[in-house]
């Protein structure tokens, strides 16, 4: 089974190819005009997120500080109580082994 396709149709398809490939062109290039003109939007935009990603990082570190600060004191606080204790007992021990021996 052949297709008989006239001379007339088949330039049709192509003139319609040709300018469906112009089309394509030119979407092409004017989308990369879009994007050389947003090229500095997009630059500051970046650093605009770097910066504040930045201070962010700045900020949850602050808050570290901050609540390594509020972990150490009782921990500070408990050092001491138990180098009390442990100077009493000490003194204690030294006590009670005078006592024995003299």
């Amino acid at each position: 089974m052949g297709l008989i396709v006239s001379n007339e149709l088949i330039g049709q398809a192509d003139d319609l190819g040709d300018k469906f490939d112009t089309a394509t062109q030119i979407i092409g290039v004017q989308f990369e005009e879009a994007l050389v003109n947003l090229a500095p939007l997009l630059v500051s935009t970046a650093g605009g997120i770097a910066e504040i990603a930045r201070q962010v990082g700045g900020m949850v570190d602050q808050f570290k500080a901050i609540g390594d600060r509020t972990v150490l004191a009782p921990l500070q606080t408990n050092l001491v109580n138990l180098e009390n204790q442990i100077a009493t007992l000490k003194a204690d021990i030294a006590s009670q082994t005078a006592s024995t021996l003299g």
